[in-house]
């Protein structure tokens, strides 16, 4: 399943384009194509739809911080 959020709010939140999906009690898995990133886990609740994707949101700006352009030869 590709999750994408309109351009706008992609620009807003810095969450880029994923593959994958959320389960019904917070299990999620998904595949973040241009950070080369895989991330799973679960947060074992059902009360809050939102709290994995604002989670991953979190993991991928930390990720991006730490990712240095390729050098181009």
């Amino acid at each position: 399943m590709r999750f994408k959020l309109p351009w706008l709010v992609s620009e807003i939140t810095g969450i880029p384009p994923l593959w994958g999906h959320s389960g019904s009690t917070g299990s999620s898995l998904y595949f973040a194509e241009d950070l080369d990133l895989y991330m799973a886990g679960t947060i074992d609740q059902v009360t809050s739809k939102t709290v994995p994707f604002r989670l991953m949101q979190k993991v991928m700006k930390v990720v991006a911080s730490h990712t240095r352009p390729k050098k181009v030869t």
